[in-house]
């Protein structure tokens, strides 16, 4: 039986562990793109259920680990104990503007674990990655980290160089924008272009080639 000894974790979290779709639960056999083993060590399939007490992993631990909420926790509280304060700072943190406070430099961790996929997109090698939330974070923190838990990298970007310098993406509720999110191509490849030699997303491939100058390795 899997013990939930994280604080973390509320009672909705835990009554939606278990549903989770097929793409979640392929994700993990999926090949990464040049994984850094560091980033692996602390946040794979391995440290999640060594950090969960799970002696006997099954499809069921898979699946739970592959749960894009559930993942985000883990990786969110691995940084706490290992880098933050120790301070839980509210049990919703998505509503403070950061996550972590590392010594007085105020975190905002994203975590993505789902390959965006479409016919599309898989026809012309341009699945993507992207974490969203982010519009209530600008000016609320100093930097933020995003966690690609696909192919195990982690990037450490200062607010100004994220919100000035990155692409955004609306999103909007009944025509109302309510939110940005942030793309990249998850093959960390932006030459993507027309026959005509236009690019296909001059934004994600903008973001593709500039979250790799702040990768840390």
């Amino acid at each position: 039986m899997i013990k939930f000894e994280s604080s973390h974790f509320t009672e909705e979290d835990k009554k939606k562990l278990f549903s989770f779709s097929r793409r979640e639960k392929r994700s993990i056999k999926r090949k990464m793109v040049n994984p850094n083993p560091n980033v692996e060590k602390l946040f794979g399939f391995k440290a999640f259920c060594k950090w969960m007490g799970i002696t006997n992993p099954n499809e069921n631990s898979k699946s739970l680990y592959n749960s894009g909420d559930v993942r985000g926790r883990f990786a969110e509280s691995v940084i706490e104990q290992l880098e933050g304060s120790n301070a839980i700072i509210a049990d919703n943190q998505n509503t403070k503007g950061f996550d972590i406070d590392r010594n007085g430099i105020l975190a905002e961790l994203k975590t993505t674990s789902t390959l965006v996929t479409t016919p599309s997109t898989k026809k012309y090698q341009t699945c993507y990655l992207q974490v969203g939330g982010l519009e209530s974070k600008r000016t609320k923190c100093h930097e933020i980290i995003i966690l690609d838990l696909v192919n195990m990298r982690r990037f450490c970007i200062p607010h100004d160089d994220f919100f000035y310098k990155m692409k955004f993406y609306d999103v909007k509720k009944k025509g109302i924008k309510t939110d940005i999110s942030f793309r990249w191509f998850g093959d960390y490849d932006p030459e993507k272009y027309y026959i005509n030699g236009d690019y296909r997303s001059k934004r994600a491939s903008h973001n593709t080639a500039l979250i790799q100058q702040y990768e840390v390795i």
